[in-house]
């Protein structure tokens, strides 16, 4: 029998495990400020006998595969004789104040409060749902977003990773492929095999975990996308169609609070409670659980104008302009006509490529019949009267409505823009002291 019993496991230095073929240690790691936090990391046979002996290896414990079953409230290590590498969670509930975090997450969400809270809540209570991409942008510094993240840190520690491009442009992805939330904090995605990989990590079900020397196996994935950067309108290309993107433009706070992340971590008991006591405000209405109308928001436009590919950018400034100078609300005109008026100096636009914009990117459709129309309100010099006349041919032109290419339109409000959410105490939480516009932080 070995010397070594099955209680002597539960110490920290005795706590290996196998997984497969592979050994596992649970070390303790000690954070710049003191604190700690333990985690699996890879070990090897030998050095495990190098410091122990031959009898230790008998009662390690034995695991057929990992899996990765999220559940902050009611945790199992160990279903089937697979070892769950989602880390248990490390914050009991407790009634109190939450005055900061409420705050904060007013300063974020503003007029999305109420879906900003239930984002936060279902990364709690229901960890697998499927959630849109968070961005948080601004060109200025100091605008919360690395708070923000960091109290989400604090609050899911091991499951959490925040990453840079360098990671996501890694074919190893063992760094984030089990955590709840995955953050790219500074942000900017100029590749487009980068972005459409982002894309798919928030909406895909497993994942395929690479790692240096370790065969490449599939597990379960849930991990939640968000993006921090301070190209606040050119960090993604977006396209129209795209409903996966939350973006929130955040504001410089009027205040400061030097010690707004320690306010926050004391609160994370505090908010646990309220968020297993909150009812959420929004019932699932998509498989991101939010409409995708409901989260569209200014930040997110201009990303999509600002993605558009050049000729179209072009193409709407030349028309804005038509449309003032001329008072029509349409427009009308044959590829040919916008080639020779619009693109006349760029050899590298062509009609069938203008044609194909106007069909695929705008779903428009020329005239059944021939008529005669006046290309773009063009005019040209008659010598014979020795004036300017409308230049009119006959075609199949496309008519082009001022609604589609107009950019002089006045921005619209959110239907919660008339809100005042710095002095609103969310429904559901404790009544919060002195609580006015200022922001804390």
């Amino acid at each position: 029998m070995s010397k070594y019993n099955k209680k002597d496991f539960k110490k920290p230095e005795y706590n290996y495990i196998r997984v497969g073929d592979d050994y596992y240690k649970s070390i303790t790691k000690v954070k710049a400020d003191k604190s700690t936090e333990f985690e699996w990391r890879k070990t090897t046979r030998q050095s495990i006998l190098d410091d122990h002996d031959r009898f230790f290896l008998r009662d390690i414990t034995k695991y057929d595969a990992f899996c990765n079953v999220p559940d902050h409230l009611n945790y199992e290590q160990i279903l089937y004789n697979n070892f769950n590498s989602y880390y248990p969670f490390s914050h009991k509930a407790k009634k109190g104040s939450i005055k900061w975090t409420m705050r904060l997450l007013r300063h974020v969400f503003e007029e999305h409060i109420e879906y900003g809270l239930d984002y936060i809540q279902l990364l709690y209570i229901k960890p697998t749902q499927i959630l849109p991409i968070l961005c948080l942008v601004s060109y200025d510094n100091q605008t919360g977003k690395t708070t923000f993240l960091n109290w989400l840190n604090s609050m899911y520690i091991n499951n959490m990773a925040i990453i840079g491009n360098l990671d996501l442009q890694s074919q190893f992805n063992i760094s984030y492929a089990t955590k709840l939330v995955i953050a790219v904090d500074e942000s900017k995605i100029d590749k487009n095999h980068v972005l459409e990989k982002i894309k798919a990590l928030a909406t895909s079900s497993d994942i395929i975990v690479n790692s240096k020397f370790i065969t490449p196996y599939t597990i379960d994935f849930f991990g939640k996308i968000i993006m921090c950067s301070n190209y606040e309108d050119n960090f993604i290309n977006a396209k129209n169609e795209d409903i996966r993107y939350w973006v929130r433009k955040l504001k410089k706070p009027e205040f400061e609070n030097f010690n707004i992340e320690e306010d926050l971590i004391k609160e994370i008991p505090a908010f646990i409670y309220y968020m297993q006591n909150r009812k959420l405000n929004n019932k699932k209405e998509s498989r991101m659980w939010f409409k995708a109308d409901d989260i569209i928001t200014e930040a997110l436009q201009e990303i999509k104008k600002n993605s558009e590919e050049t000729a179209i950018k072009h193409l709407k400034e030349y028309l804005t302009d038509k449309y003032d100078e001329t008072n029509e609300t349409e427009l009308f005109a044959t590829p040919t006509d916008i080639n020779d008026i619009v693109f006349k100096n760029n050899s590298r636009i062509d009609p069938s490529y203008i044609r194909r914009l106007l069909r695929n990117k705008f779903n428009l459709k020329n005239a059944d019949k021939v008529i005669r129309y006046t290309p773009l309100e063009t005019e040209v010099y008659d010598y014979n009267l020795k004036e300017y006349i409308k230049n009119t041919k006959t075609g199949k032109p496309f008519g082009l409505k001022k609604d589609t290419f107009y950019l002089n339109n006045s921005q619209k409000t959110t239907k919660n823009d008339e809100k005042d959410v710095f002095l609103q105490d969310d429904k559901n939480s404790e009544p919060i002291e002195n609580e006015d516009s200022v922001l804390p932080f």
